[in-house]
């Protein structure tokens, strides 16, 4: 959650450094970037453009303050765009692919368009499921694709069990709506946890998902290598070593 202290900088996730907490500047030694203020009898309100200490990336602040000049006596910050939120881990096999959606979705859960996050999150776990050997079928309820999951032994009996209250909003067939951020958070988390049953310790996820028929070639479902193997030698990812 941003905050602003008392020089009127502030701090907050940027989405910009990854998410990570950054100061956000209102100033630099020989510039003010800009600012629009509504006076009042007892306090002003104002509009002021800040740009990330780390990065570099702008920022627009509305903050209420009292005193006559800025940054006042006392001061409450009334927005701050763009925050990012917590990003969750993930796992270090995942491919980059999935890494970027999962990420993409996030950025839309920070900027309130949360129809296409649930979009998102949603289409990440079918490119998951469907790249682990299982075949999605558009016409089933998306939380019963995991039920053969849970049958092979990749997902819990506990997950399995949250799928259907997690996956309960379908914004493609749905009439529009916006959906609650909870829920939203509850789906982001869901997938988290779905993506690192299956890469967490992706060498013995591969085994399972092959005695289970779901992984003809397990090695085209694992991370693209860094660098080719030498000429003559089979190639196999250090985890699966």
């Amino acid at each position: 959650m941003a905050s602003i202290n008392e020089q009127g900088n502030i701090q907050a996730c940027c989405p910009e450094c990854h998410g990570a907490l950054s100061t956000f500047e209102w100033n630099s030694k020989d510039k003010i970037y800009g600012s629009i203020t509504r006076a009042d009898i007892a306090e002003s309100t104002c509009y002021r453009l800040y740009r990330c200490a780390g990065c570099g990336s702008g920022a627009l602040a509305v903050v209420r303050f009292t005193g006559k000049l800025w940054p006042g006596d006392t001061r409450q910050l009334l927005t701050f765009h763009s925050e990012a939120a917590e990003r969750l881990p993930l796992p270090r096999d995942l491919p980059q692919s999935i890494v970027n959606e999962f990420r993409e979705a996030e950025k839309c859960l920070d900027a309130g368009c949360l129809r296409a996050a649930m979009g998102l999150f949603r289409s990440v776990l079918v490119k998951v499921l469907r790249a682990n050997g299982y075949v999605i079928d558009r016409n089933l309820p998306l939380s019963h694709q995991l039920d053969t999951v849970a049958e092979d032994g990749i997902i819990t009996k506990a997950r399995h069990r949250k799928a259907a209250r997690v996956l309960g909003h379908d914004i493609i067939d749905d009439e529009w709506h916006e959906p609650p951020r909870i829920d939203l958070e509850a789906l982001r988390r869901f997938t988290q946890r779905i993506l690192e049953d299956l890469y967490e310790d992706r060498a013995a996820t591969v085994l399972m998902l092959r005695d289970a028929g779901r992984l003809v070639n397990e090695e085209k479902n694992m991370p693209v290598p860094v660098s080719a193997p030498p000429p003559g030698r089979k190639f196999f990812p250090q985890s699966l070593q």
